[in-house]
């Protein structure tokens, strides 16, 4: 019988420098995450990618998304997204739906954006909740179907998602999904105008312009337009000068 060879003590020690090197590499890329060192961060979390958890890897794949720390590259974000979601973390999930969603790195296909939003929203993913809703909403990638939509939308308002809340609000406003009932459309802008929801700001703006459901005040719709626009609403700008407030 053939006996094993020892395994050569200097391999031992060359491999354990190694691994130490990764670990120290993910650690000074998290503190430069932290600092808001996106460039360093890189560096040290790619230097060592093979030790690299989900979260790490959705970060680098956020900075080719976003290009921070290094020059914007759809496809390369989309990679480290995948091998994000391969080590099971729901965000890097919703990240690609978005990424077939808009067709962001790889081709458009609503279909398979619908199924990596699924994915995320069973690991209960709450933005995913949102993104899904909205595919069930105008039926991309999905069968329209308000019911589920609301469905999801709830699910995710319920567990303070923003856009969520303020289309729950939508929902009963306008009857879809549920049950009209303006005042728990008014009670759920609220709720999302306070969570940071700059739509919810401007429907309850023009709630307000209309008096339906609250008081007739202009005075508080041009406040709260005034609100979404300074978040980045496009929507609140047209209207603020459409009501010569700007």
């Amino acid at each position: 019988m053939k006996k094993l060879k020892p395994f050569p003590l200097l391999l031992i020690i060359v491999l354990l420098i190694f691994a130490a090197g990764c670990s120290s590499a993910v650690k000074e890329g998290d503190a430069a995450w932290e600092q808001g060192d996106h460039a360093t961060a890189l560096e040290k979390y790619l230097s060592a990618e093979k030790k690299l958890d989900g979260l790490q890897l959705n970060r680098v794949g956020w900075m080719y998304n976003t290009g921070n720390g290094v020059e914007a590259n759809s496809a390369k974000a989309l990679e480290f997204y995948i091998k994000a979601a391969d080590k099971g973390y729901d965000k890097a999930y919703n990240n690609i739906g978005y990424c077939y969603e808009i067709g962001e790195g790889t081709p458009q296909d609503y279909t398979k954006a619908a199924e990596y939003y699924q994915k995320a929203v069973d690991a209960g993913n709450t933005a995913a909740m949102s993104n899904l809703g909205m595919m069930y909403y105008d039926g991309r990638g999905v069968a329209k179907d308000l019911n589920k939509a609301f469905e999801l939308f709830l699910r995710g308002a319920e567990q303070g998602q923003p856009d969520c809340m303020n289309s729950v609000g939508i929902a009963y406003e306008f009857g879809e999904g549920t049950e009209q009932d303006i005042d728990k459309a008014v009670d759920w802008y609220e709720k999302a105008a306070e969570a940071g929801s700059s739509g919810a700001l401007y429907n309850l703006a023009l709630l307000h312009e209309e008096g339906y459901g609250v008081e007739k005040d202009m005075n508080k719709a041009i406040d709260l337009l005034k609100q979404a626009r300074d978040a980045g609403l496009e929507e609140a700008v047209e209207e603020l000068e459409r009501l010569h407030a700007a």
